[in-house]
């Protein structure tokens, strides 16, 4: 079930017509499930700004009063979000809020910190050195040395914006010097539609920026448990009906029984219309519905990742995930629904940046179980003439966790950019081993092949579908 906690409600009126957008800073509404939640917002293009390389300002997509939304997951369930245009009536002589949003939202895992803004001296959007005369990289949000920096990778490059154009030079400050070095199209905002991203209070402390939270009672009545700076983690976004010349569309936007594991969870709306007006307010609902399943989850540290592909030879595409997590289960175990001898098992190999996003079909009938002493320790799956698709090996083990491999034209990535992060899903039954793949890495690029190696990934903060 979801966890209910205090739902907050809107007062609308005269009040509701007045007061705005406050445009400060981040609080939050906890949605409740089967309650339909009011509300507005301003503009009809500030949640597509996100998706852009230059981000967008987060005082955009915060709800009336300042707020995103949040749930809460006590059981591993299955997650239906609705969010739709409505009329908001306003008494004489107000003007009613009209139903011409165009939305569009996304889900993360996990809260951003209250009273979190952009451009925070803790997390500022263009720091510079101590002398003040030259840029810096973000102290939050930096790649590793050597990453390769894409859009929605989960880091900014405040020091050489290469994902948005780079910095002036004199061949490119059209005859005025005061713009070398400095950006050619900065960022924004830190908003970001497509990624994991983070935030700061003004109280976020260098050196202890989470816990305990500096945020005083007055601003933070319940505490700030996530403390002073946090980062969000993407899980998934629905625009599939865009506006587009300026007109929105107002077709509800649905996300449908998305299978969550247990925590905390922001939904962030806005308008989805990228050519239409950021002025003026649209008047929407947001609905939550939650129903409780079976299914569980492994959160795994990657090994390696390894994607190969050549220009002309799709057959020479290969593929090769590994993990090494001590924490790894069988799920239910052996003889269980989540056995993979029996429901056979898929693969998802998903990149936003890459372009690609893949599922593969691991069957029953490849798979076979590993025992110790009567006792089920893994599963292991062989395809080497590649009758069911691409993958030609699989293993699942207990307490190491995942290894595939796959060949041949019936791989799916690209690597004409470096595609990290790259997420992958083993569903076995109603169990997920779930990694993600970003930061370090080693990409290679031309006309005749490409390739990616990386290694030593951190666990995801939440499972992708």
């Amino acid at each position: 079930m979801v966890h209910l906690r205090r739902t907050f409600g809107l007062a609308f009126g005269a009040m509701l017509a007045l007061q705005g957008v406050g445009h400060a800073h981040n609080k939050y509404r906890e949605l409740s499930s089967g309650v339909p939640l009011v509300d507005y917002w301003e503009g009809n293009r500030a949640w597509a700004d996100g998706t852009r390389a230059v981000l967008a300002d987060s005082h955009h997509v915060l709800a009336s009063g300042d707020f995103f939304y949040k749930f809460h997951l006590d059981v591993p369930s299955l997650v239906t979000v609705t969010v739709s245009t409505v009329t908001i009536p306003q008494p004489p002589p107000y003007t009613d809020i009209p139903a011409t949003a165009d939305p569009a939202f996304t889900l993360y895992g996990g809260l951003m910190t209250l009273m979190g803004h952009d451009d925070v001296s803790y997390d500022p959007l263009y720091p510079f050195n101590d002398d003040y005369t030259a840029q810096a990289a973000s102290r939050t949000d930096a790649a590793p040395p050597g990453h390769v920096y894409t859009p929605h990778d989960g880091y900014r490059d405040t020091l050489n914006y290469s994902t948005t154009g780079g910095n002036y030079t004199p061949a490119t400050d059209g005859g005025d010097s005061s713009l070398d070095g400095f950006a050619i199209h900065p960022y924004e905002g830190q908003f970001d539609a497509l990624g994991d991203w983070s935030m700061a209070n003004a109280y976020a402390v260098i050196g202890t920026p989470t816990i305990p939270s500096q945020c005083p009672i007055a601003d933070c009545p319940d505490g700030n448990p996530v403390g002073d700076w946090t980062t969000i983690y993407y899980v998934t976004h629905k625009n599939d009906h865009m506006g587009l010349g300026g007109i929105p569309d107002t077709t509800p936007e649905v996300l449908t029984s998305m299978p969550l594991d247990p925590g905390d969870y922001t939904i962030i709306v806005g308008g989805g219309c990228p050519d239409c007006s950021d002025n003026g307010f649209v008047g929407g609902q947001v609905q939550l519905d939650v129903t409780p399943t079976t299914l569980t989850s492994d959160l795994l540290t990657g090994k390696t990742l390894v994607l190969k592909t050549k220009t002309g030879a799709p057959e020479k595409s290969s593929f090769k995930v590994q993990s090494a997590d001590p924490a790894a289960t069988l799920g239910a175990g052996g003889g269980s629904a989540d056995d993979p001898t029996t429901a056979g098992a898929t693969l998802r190999v998903h990149s936003l940046n890459g372009g690609f996003d893949d599922t593969y079909s691991l069957p029953a009938s490849g798979w076979i179980a590993a025992s110790k002493k009567g006792v089920v320790t893994g599963y292991k799956y062989k395809d080497k003439a590649l009758v069911n698709g691409p993958i030609s090996a699989a293993t699942i083990t207990l307490g190491k966790g995942i290894k595939v491999q796959g060949k041949g034209s019936g791989l799916g990535h690209t690597l004409a950019v470096d595609p990290t992060p790259v997420t992958l899903t083993l569903a076995t039954g109603t169990h997920r081993y779930c990694l993600r793949f970003g930061g370090l890495n080693k990409w290679k690029a031309n006309s005749k092949a490409g390739s990616i190696t990386v290694k030593n990934a951190a666990a995801p903060g939440v499972c992708a579908p």
